[in-house]
């Protein structure tokens, strides 16, 4: 009993990853209020959460800060890019809808496979970034390759990240449990899981 509770068994690693995960939820929600800077934050947090993954310890609200002013300018324009291709895509399903012409089935095809490659960016960019040195060029490009060469681990990440969010829309119940926990710790939880299995294909192509 007594090496259950001590300073190295797990439920003293549980609560302190726990409390980590509350910290690191708090400083993504309070950089995400101008709302521009939505991406920075998603970056610094995954910076920290990979790290955590990996036994990477150190300092969450140093880390946050640092990795947050580092990939600042980059994180902010490929969510500019993601955000207007997200409303892009969401008129498109709005205005399909009025469609009466023949090729509607087409149309709704090349809209899901758009949306499929748009969550596959939207949910690995970030990390990726995080992670490596490299241009916003360069991340796209090799964003999409690991994406189609791990497409069901991918797949499974887009489900654990947007799942969530998906269905808070389709339950008042699931709205508002949901919304409670993004308060404390729903965001820096899920990156966190989806962090296992991002680590996993990162290093699948690391030497």
């Amino acid at each position: 009993m007594n090496s259950i509770l001590s300073i190295d068994g797990p439920v003293y690693h549980f609560l302190s990853r726990a409390v980590e995960l509350i910290l690191l939820n708090i400083l993504f929600l309070l950089c995400c209020l101008p709302i521009v800077t939505i991406g920075a934050s998603l970056t610094a947090m995954f910076s920290i959460t990979l790290k955590m993954v990996r036994g990477e310890e150190g300092g969450i609200i140093s880390g946050f800060w640092l990795a947050f002013k580092k990939n600042f300018k980059q994180s902010t324009l490929v969510w500019g890019f993601l955000f207007l291709f997200g409303v892009i895509l969401a008129l498109n399903y709005f205005f399909l809808q009025f469609y009466t012409g023949n090729f509607s089935t087409l149309i709704l095809m090349s809209l899901v496979m758009f949306s499929v490659v748009f969550c596959m960016y939207l949910v690995l960019t970030f990390p990726y970034i995080a992670r490596y040195k490299c241009t916003i060029k360069q991340a796209c490009v090799n964003v999409l390759k690991l994406g189609i060469a791990n497409l069901y681990p991918m797949l499974l990440i887009i489900a654990i990240t947007l799942g969530p969010t998906i269905l808070m829309f389709f339950s008042p119940h699931v709205f508002v449990i949901k919304l409670y926990l993004d308060i404390f710790i729903g965001f820096s939880l899920i990156t966190y899981i989806s962090s296992f299995l991002i680590r996993n294909m990162f290093e699948k192509y690391e030497g």
